[in-house]
């Protein structure tokens, strides 16, 4: 199940209310979602058994088994099952343009006034893009992705990567500007894997399989 935070939620040890208080009135509604240090979190969807570290989440959503490690930024991000972002991940930093306007200041094309004044009357550059992490997908420490970016399902994204392009399904990415450095796994067995869709399953068949996921050799025992 999809639980939803409406409000704006800031854990620091300097708040007023403890992280202890502010879990507690969490716990309620989202038994099963675990944050530690300072957290903030606005506009954003959670599923079951999430974790988040000292980390910023804006506007996403976070599905079943997936965690944000610590000091990380997440901004305009759909991330699937079972994904597992490393510290220091920043996805979905605004952007400024490079072509075509003089001026790379969002005073001159946004309404957002970060300066508190702006001398536009509308927005005329998309600043921010949805991003979309699959499902099972490790992004190591220190790694940029651009927004916009769609990373498939299974992929690997090495530490200290920034990824400016789609990534596809099983891949292994890596360098600045990220690129393809091999496949996880055979063709054939990707798609099967694509084809199983493990992170779909419910809880008690996961439980009674999860010996299987040791070796992607047990691929066929897994597919009936």
């Amino acid at each position: 199940m999809i639980l939803s935070i409406i409000k704006e939620f800031v854990i620091s040890g300097l708040d007023l209310i403890s992280l202890g208080k502010i879990k507690s009135a969490l716990k309620k509604e989202y038994p099963t979602l675990k944050l530690s240090g300072k957290v903030v979190i606005k506009n954003s969807t959670f599923g079951s058994y999430n974790y988040v570290l000292e980390a910023k989440v804006f506007n996403s959503s976070l599905n079943d088994f997936s965690y944000i490690a610590s000091q990380s930024y997440i901004n305009n991000c759909k991330i699937g099952k079972f994904t597992c972002i490393g510290p220091n991940v920043k996805i979905g930093l605004g952007e400024h343009p490079t072509k075509e306007f003089i001026s790379i200041h969002p005073v001159f094309y946004s309404k957002a006034a970060q300066l508190g004044f702006t001398f536009s009357d509308g927005n005329y550059f998309e600043e921010f893009q949805n991003t979309i992490i699959g499902n099972d997908v490790w992004i190591g420490a220190n790694v940029i992705i651009k927004g916009g970016v769609t990373i498939g399902d299974g992929a690997v994204i090495a530490s200290g990567a920034i990824v400016t392009k789609d990534v596809e399904p099983y891949s292994i990415y890596g360098g600045v500007p990220a690129k393809f450095l091999k496949l996880r796994f055979s063709k054939e067995e990707i798609e099967k894997l694509e084809l199983l869709r493990w992170w779909d399953k419910d809880f008690d068949w996961l439980k009674e399989n999860y010996k299987h996921f040791h070796s992607v050799t047990n691929i066929n025992k897994m597919i009936k």
